[in-house]
Formats: structure tokens, sequence, C-alpha cells
């Protein structure tokens, strides 16, 4: 039965506010005996507080032996400003106990123990977990019991996750017994001896089960050449941990013998940096990677392994970032905080702008860029996955296009339970904006998502939804010529202008705008996003419109344009580099009495806006 966990100090007054740095041996109540414990302690003025390691040793170690590296470790965290307490487990060292009796789930109780202790000191801010070997395996399960609420950080040493192996193959540090029913005592060297116990305890350890809830940062460090506990074990903990750093000293050994200061250097320096791989993963990184991560006021931090490169930036939201390498040509670097919603980026490797081997690809910017989706405060109810929502399906449709004279594609949104059923639905003809295609709704647009979500609401009449590609010369033609028969002959549609919606942003609301003049007669329900006819007259790309003479032609016959029921116009604020645009064109629109709803949101000329405008245009369509 576990003891009453009670903490006893040797000390009068234990560590108090500290005006200088101290070293200070304690006894803490472990789970066999009393643990014998060093705190070591920065400089910590009156009032302020600083950040606490706990440093666990490994099998048959002790707090300052195996080249005095826990001792090492403490004592250039002290010269960072950072607190640390190293302790003898049960039956090691100067802590009470036989290490006969020593289990690794004792440790983690042990472990449990030092950590209440820390966590009760009044200048302690945060506790991270260090461990080497056995301990390594110990601090993994610590912070997985624990939890990033309570572990700021994980560092493992050669973690001796081969423990678990060796209980089940009889074969501990060398030594063979009966794995099924293990002899009372296992002796090991001189007169060292493992109880049976540990073995039984150590088969049915859950150690990567363990391990794998903490999700705060971690940092692995291991050896190449480690004969106790092979570097595969360090690769298996990177790939269990969602935030995690893995580092391979070539040709090293359980002990770090050859590189050792490069390992204090690495622990010392994870535990220390403003900005360790905290945060979440991108929700559109690969799935190999790690990077990019989003920190609590939505920074990021981003991620480059190029050795050989001389200069590297990461190019997003108009402003340059410059990425700092290390010694083995990791370049990373920390953006401002960002908006919520996606964002494209770029990365600027010697002067050439590529995409992020760590991130999902999109074409936008008339390029394939890298890209990162903020979260939003709210969690982004309305633009997130569901599982008590019924999903509809996009689908790629290929057409011949007579306009173009070459084959051409469109993603087509169908409601859940179209394919089981003979309804027929109205339809929305979507378009993207400038240096993007028909992907651009589907995947940086979440189109689908938005609509099962207010479609299950009831607060979306259910629709198909065909979103072309605009980057063509003639947009009207390719529209009525080719796609909207297509659409019509391909798909249950409802036919009519009633049925039928328009919408586009930046050039996709041009184009919207364009068709809208030239056959109001074919839509009842408009939506222009981010977007307006110039404000001075332009042609080309695909928009032959001179806008004056546009708004001369609508004057001369604007009750054709009074018939829809919703024109709806939406702009991301006056950082949208369509807003003056947009303004002139409803003073034109209020002087021929055209009715429109005008909404704004924060954003700019951004896909945070557009969600948002889908957002609001779905629930007033085909009402």
């Amino acid at each position: 039965m576990r003891k009453n966990l009670l903490f006893t100090a040797i000390m009068a007054g234990v560590v108090a506010l500290n005006a200088s740095a101290e070293t200070k041996k304690i006894k803490i109540q472990g789970s066999k005996g009393e643990l014998s414990t060093i705190v070591q302690t920065p400089s910590v003025a009156e009032g302020q507080r600083c950040p606490m390691v706990i440093l666990c040793h490994g099998f048959g170690a002790g707090k300052d032996e195996h080249q005095g590296m826990m001792k090492s470790i403490a004592d250039s965290l002290e010269v960072e400003g950072v607190a640390s307490i190293r302790f003898d487990f049960n039956g090691h060292g100067e802590s009470d106990g036989k290490f006969s009796e020593m289990t690794v789930l004792n440790e983690i109780e042990d472990a449990l123990c030092i950590y209440k202790y820390a966590s009760s000191l009044p200048y302690v801010s945060k506790i991270s977990i260090a461990g080497h070997s056995q301990g390594g395996v110990v601090a993994s399960m610590v912070a997985g019991q624990l939890g990033a609420e309570k572990i700021e950080r994980v560092v493992l040493l050669a973690p001796a996750a081969i423990l678990r192996e060796d209980a089940l193959r009889g074969n501990t540090m060398g030594k063979q017994y009966d794995p099924v029913n293990p002899p009372a005592e296992i002796q090991l060297w001189g007169n060292i001896a493992l109880g049976g116990d540990y073995v039984r305890t150590a088969r049915d350890l859950p150690i990567f089960e363990t391990a794998c809830k903490y999700t705060g940062p971690a940092c692995i460090v291991h050896g190449t050449d480690d004969r106790v506990a092979p570097y595969s074990l360090g690769i298996c903990y990177d790939r269990e941990y969602p935030n995690s750093e893995l580092h391979l000293l070539d040709l090293d050994d359980h002990g770090f013998s050859k590189h050792f200061p490069e390992m204090k250097k690495i622990v010392v320096n994870f535990l220390t940096k403003k900005d360790a791989a905290i945060g979440e993963r991108s929700s559109v990184a690969i799935r190999s990677s790690k990077y990019p991560r989003i920190l609590e006021d939505n920074r990021v931090v981003f991620h480059l392994n190029a050795p050989t490169a001389h200069d590297v930036k990461i190019d997003i939201d108009s402003k340059k970032y410059t990425m700092t390498r290390d010694e083995q040509g990791n370049w990373t670097c920390i953006s401002d905080r960002l908006s919520e919603g996606f964002h494209y980026y770029f990365m600027l490797i010697d002067g050439v702008r590529v995409t992020d081997p760590n991130a999902e690809p999109f074409y936008g910017c008339s390029a394939i860029a890298s890209g990162i989706d903020i979260p939003y405060p709210d969690g982004g109810e309305r633009f997130a996955l569901k599982q008590d929502v019924a999903h509809g399906a996009i689908s790629q449709r290929r057409y011949y296009s007579t306009t173009s004279k070459e084959w051409r594609r469109m993603f087509v949104y169908t409601p859940a339970g179209y394919e089981k059923g003979n309804q027929k639905y109205p339809v929305l003809y979507l378009m993207h904006g400038g240096g993007e295609d028909e992907r651009g709704w589907a995947t940086q647009g979440l189109t689908d998502i938005i609509l099962d979500n207010l479609i299950a609401e009831g607060k979306a009449t259910p629709c198909i939804i065909a979103m072309l590609d605009g980057n063509t010369n003639d947009f009207e033609s390719e529209l009525l010529n080719d796609c909207k028969p297509f659409v019509e002959k391909t798909f249950r549609v409802k036919t009519g202008a009633a049925n039928t919606a328009i919408a586009g942003l930046s050039m996709g609301g041009i184009q919207t705008l364009n068709t809208m003049v030239s056959h109001p007669e074919l839509f009842s329900y408009i939506g222009v996003f981010s977007s307006g006819w110039w404000a001075n007259d332009m042609r080309g790309n695909g928009m032959n419109k001179q806008t004056q003479q546009i708004y001369d032609n609508m004057a001369k016959d604007p009750s054709r344009y009074k018939k829809f029921k919703q024109l709806f116009i939406t702009m991301g604020g006056k950082e949208d580099i369509a807003y003056n645009n947009c303004q002139i064109m409803m003073k034109h629109f209020d002087e021929m009495g055209i009715k429109y709803t005008y909404f704004e949101t924060p954003g700019g000329h951004t896909w945070p806006v557009w969600r948002e405008s889908i957002f609001k245009f779905s629930q007033i369509m085909f009402k």
C-alpha cells in the first residue's frame, strides 16, 4: 500500500525565497522511505519566481554519479536562472530502501513525490522533468500521468525503454533468468541484486502508452552507439510525441562520454530557451512533420532542416522573418501574432522562393504556396468537422470546354444524402479569386464543412455548389455555355432563377458582377465578396468591362437589377484592397435604387474574411 506522501526536511526553513543562489540538501518522503534530495536554486529576488527542473538518474546510478551528469546539468541550469531538484531513487545513493525492492513503479511514485514538493515551493513558476536511462523512462511516464498542464517540458537522455523487453525475455543487464517465474533476487554485480518484483512489474509496464499522453514540448538525446538502450528507442519516443525534437549524437554511448558537453548544451538550451517546440501542431502540417507550430498567442514557430543553406526567411502576411540556424543545420523562427484563419506563406532559401516541406501545399498567389490555419478563439465551431453532423461530399468533375477548346475541371459539393435520394437541389456557382483556381473554395475555403454544419443546424438550405475555374478569358461564355449545362445535366439540380445563385471573391466577385449585369434574369441570389468594379476603367484578365460603361448601361434600366432576392456584398474592412472600389459601387447602386445587403468583417483581403462571407451568404440563399 502506498504510504502517506508527507514531506520531511532535515533543515529548518527548507528552501526559502533567496536573494542569492544556494544549494540545500533535504529529505523528502518517498514511496519506500526518505529520498536524499538536493535543491539548487539560482538568485531569486523576493517576490520573483523561476522555473524548476526535476532530474532523474538512471538504473543503479545516483544524483551525483555517472560523470556527475545530473549535477553538471543542474550547475548549468543555475547559471541560466533555472532551479533544479535532483534526488536518489529508493534503494540508491543516500536514500532509504533496498535496491532489491526497487521497481520502476516505485520510482514513478518517488518522482511524483518530488513533483508535489517542487510544486509547493513559492518561488517556482513552471516545472519540467528530465531523466537519463531508466530515469528517462520514469520522466516520460510521470509527464504522461501529469500532462502538459503540469509539466512544462520533458528531456529524455538515452531513455532505456528496453527494460520492458528485457523483462519479457529474461535478460537484464546481461543476467539471464526465467521471465515467467523470476527468482526472488537476480545478482547483478558485487552485492547489487535486482528483485523479482522489478521483473514482474516491468513486463506489463505501459511505457509508450503512458508517455504519449504528454503533449507538451519534449527533447530526446541519444547516442548512435548506445549498447545499453539502442537509439531506435529514442526514435520511437520522437514518433510517439506530438511535439518533440530528436538529437542523435554520432557514435556516442549510453553515458555520452564522447559528446558530453554537446549533450549538456542541447539539454540546457532546450530547457531554457524562450520558445521550445511548444504550442499546437498546425492542422495543415504534413503527416510526418511536427512543424509549423502555433503558440497560444497565435504566433507561429517555423522550422527547416537545411544544413547547406546560408540564409533562410519566412515570407508571410507581407512580412519577412529571418530564421536562425543551430549547429545541426536546423533553422527556426517565430512570427508575430497572426489573425485567425488561413494564411499563405513561402520560404526564401538563399533568395529562392520555395514551399515549406513541412506543410501542405496550396495553389494561391499564382503559385504553389504553403499554408497555415490559425485556430479561431471560439474553437472555430462554425468551421470545424463534427461527429454528430451528416457530411456531404466534394467530387472532382472534368468537362470539355467549348469556349476554351480544352478539358477543364470543377469541384462540386453535394449535401449529405444526395447519393441515396432522388431529390433535386438549388445550385450555387462559386468562383475563386485571382491567383487561385477551382481548388480554393474546396480547400482554403472549407465550403463543405461550413455548409454541412449550417444544414445540420437548419440554418442553410441543402444545395449543390459548383466551384468553378475562373481562369479564362471569357468567363461568361464558360459559365453559360459549358459549366451551367454540364451541372444541370450531371446533377439533380432545380433550374430557373429562383433556384440559382452565383457568388465569387475578388476576381470571382467581378466575374459575378459582370455576369449579373449581362444576365440578371438567370439568378436570384448574388454574392460579391471583397470585390467591386474598379474605380477606374479596367480591361483584361477575363473581365472585359469598362467601369463607367457598366454603370451607364445599368442606369438605362435599373429595374432589371431590382428583382434579386438577395444581392449580398461583403468586405474585409477598410484594410481590404477592394474596399474603395466597393464603396463607390454601392454608391452607384444607391443612386439607381438597387437594394443590397452589406456585411463587413475585419481581416482584409484574406480567406478568413471569405469563409465568413460564404458562412453568411449560405444562410440567406434559397430562403
